[in-house]
Formats: C-alpha cells, structure tokens, sequence
C-alpha cells in the first residue's frame, strides 16, 4: 500500500478502492461551502474508525480579528464525526507572541468570545500544548532544518486529525493553508521558535524584567541568572527552548524574529511532517476554506479587506496538494475592490506580485519533496 507521499494515491469511496496519478482535491463553490462539507469529509475521513478520538484544528482568531472560520461551519464538522461515532475535539495551541492567545487562559477566553465553546460546538474545545506548553519530541527523518519537533501533547494523542484552515496570505509562508495549520498550529511554542527564528535565541528586554526570577527557575540549560536584581542571559548555553518566553508574564523576553522566509519555510515543511508522521495513512484530511482571504494571517488584530472575492471550499488528503489548489484559486479569482490585489497590476501570479520575498512555488516544491504530498492535483467540483 502506498504512502501518503506516493505518487499514486489510493482513496476510498462507498466501497471501491480508486487508484488516481495525482491527488485529488475537491472542490465546492461558495453557496454550498456549509452544505457540502459532509460531502467532503466523506471523501477525506476515509479510515476512521469507532471511539477514534478526533482533533479538529482550526486556528479561532486573534482578539479583533473578525475574519477567521465561523463556529456554524466548525459545528458542521463537528456533527459529521460524530454521526459516525468518533470523539471530535476543536483544538489548537497557544502562540509564541503575547496578545490574547498567548496562554492556555487567555486563548480560552478568546475563543469563547468568537463564539467558540462546547454549548456551540457540541464538543470540547481543547488548547493542544497545555498549561505550560508541552509536547512529544518527533524525530524528522532527514530534515531540512529541524532534527527534532516538539508536537502538542493533544495532537500526539489524537487517533486523528481534520485540519480546518482560513486560507490568507502571510509575510513569511505562502499561501497560509493547511501545510501552515499544521506546522505552526499543532506545535508547541518552542517548535514555533525554531521555526521562526535564524539562531532561534530570545531576546530580554532588562527595562521591563521585574527579577522574579521564574524564567531563571524554568531555564533547563542554565542559560539564565539573576544579577543585582534582573536576569542576565548567557546566548552560548541556550538550547532554543522557549521556556522563558512561555513563563514570562512581565513581556520581558522577546522572540527574535529576524529570519528568512526560506528559513521560516524550511521549519515549516519539517515540523508539518513531524506531526503528520503521528497520524497513521488515511487519519489526517485537510479543507482550506477560501473565503474573507486577507493579505495577512488570522493572527493580525484588525479586519482588513479581503485581498480576492471568495473561492469556497477545498479539500483532500494530501495537505501540498490543497495548498497549491488554493495558490491557484487565490491567483484567478477577481480582486476584492478596495483591497490589496486591487492595487496591482494584472498578473498571473498576484500572489506573487503581492509579496516578491515569499516563493511559494519553492515552499511547495520542498514540502513535496520532504515527502508531504504533489504539488500536481486532479481537481473534483463537488
């Protein structure tokens, strides 16, 4: 039986076995992106099996974002696995920067806010990494920039996934679909800081350390002490955990964001296969959802316009395949007036255009070649 990475792709629907040389992602307009999406799960959910606990990722917007997946298209999700007896939980993990989902608390907060919790859900909403930020180290069989990814502890756990992503743009990674969802979304925030981050080192700001001394506490390298009442940093002795970050509540160490997209992407494509390696085949379905897609990703605070009109739904097994698929949708839809693609020049690759510094088309050449999927699709209108 052939690996997700083969290059014939095997899928099962009703009863037959269907054997197809490129990978299949399915497609519904706009008007039925809710009606359909059974249809899609249908397609994608091929090997789950009864009791399988379930983590349905979505990434449940910043605070004043109004542009992230609606809780009613989540509970459609939600109401199809369990039609077929599993145990879904919404779930995603806390972020490496400090706004409102920063810690298991505040994300809980936020996420009820936008209208998700388990009354609306009809299922526990989850954050992955925990309290303190905690995961399993996964070994990556030859990576490209990480060795070892720290996954979330809740996602090593799960029997398997349905990732739900908001298709955007973002400054480092193109397109922000499903390949980012995963990597960034089901990974604790030291997995996010090696990611981000050249020398992946923090950076402390001594003007607002208080010296309480917690980070020196929690800092397993030694890296850190406290000296006439704040903390000095030893770089030399830092292992890239992210401990402090996740233990400072005084904002006093900051993340040093000074990478590359090509490096950002590297970590990308390593931590997506760390995670995906814990799925058995045919446990992991993936459905960009292109509607509401913004010249930045759903961590940004505001609400800006739309950069194109909506696509609707795609989906598949194959997470680079739906990511190319979407690239696609993204750079021939017509531009949403008064937004930012409105401003270019017409272009066949307006993504592209948009942002020069990020090569998406080489971002998915490297996840295919890590073994992560095509970036060749046969698409299926739904």
């Amino acid at each position: 039986m052939p690996t997700r990475a083969s290059t014939n792709l095997f899928y099962q629907r009703s009863s037959r076995i269907v054997v197809s040389m490129a990978p299949m992602v399915y497609y519904s307009e706009p008007p039925r992106l809710i009606s359909n999406i059974g249809k899609h799960l249908e397609r994608c959910c091929v090997s789950l099996e009864e009791a399988d606990a379930v983590a349905v990722k979505l990434h449940m917007g910043e605070e004043g974002n109004a542009r992230y997946i609606r809780p009613n298209i989540v509970r459609a999700v939600v109401d199809w696995l369990k039609e077929r007896g599993v145990e879904p939980f919404v779930t995603d993990s806390t972020t490496l920067y400090r706004r409102r989902r920063h810690t298991l608390f505040d994300y809980l907060r936020t996420a009820a806010a936008h209208g998700f919790t388990s009354e609306s859900l009809g299922c526990p909403v989850l954050i992955a990494d925990g309290i303190k930020s905690t995961g399993v180290a996964v070994e990556v069989e030859s990576p490209v920039k990480l060795r070892k990814v720290p996954v979330s502890a809740l996602i090593y756990e799960a029997d398997a996934l349905v990732c739900l992503s908001h298709v955007t743009l973002h400054p480092d990674v193109l397109p922000a679909g499903s390949l980012k969802n995963v990597a960034m979304g089901c990974t604790t925030k030291e997995a996010k800081m090696r990611m981000h981050a050249s020398d992946a080192k923090p950076i402390f700001d001594v003007e607002k350390c208080v010296g309480c001394g917690t980070c020196v506490r929690h800092c397993p390298a030694g890296a850190l002490e406290l000296r006439n009442g704040k903390v000095f940093f030893t770089p030399e002795r830092c292992v890239s955990c992210a401990e402090c970050i996740a233990f400072c509540s005084f904002g006093a160490v900051k993340v040093n964001w000074d990478a590359l997209s090509k490096d950002v992407c590297r970590g990308v494509v390593d931590a997506a296969k760390a995670v995906l390696s814990t799925f058995a085949h045919g446990k992991a379905a993936f459905l960009n959802l292109g509607y509401d897609i913004t010249a930045e990703c759903d961590c940004g605070g505001d609400s800006r316009l739309p950069v194109v009109t909506d696509f609707g739904l795609l989906s598949s097994q194959d997470p680079v395949a739906v990511d190319r698929a979407s690239v696609d949708m993204v750079n021939t839809q017509p531009a949403y007036p008064g937004g930012e693609f409105s401003k270019l020049s017409e272009s066949p690759d307006r993504m592209s255009s948009y942002k020069p510094s990020v090569n998406w088309a080489e971002f998915l050449s490297l996840a295919s070649d890590a073994g992560l999927g095509e970036t060749t699709y046969e698409l299926v209108k739904i």
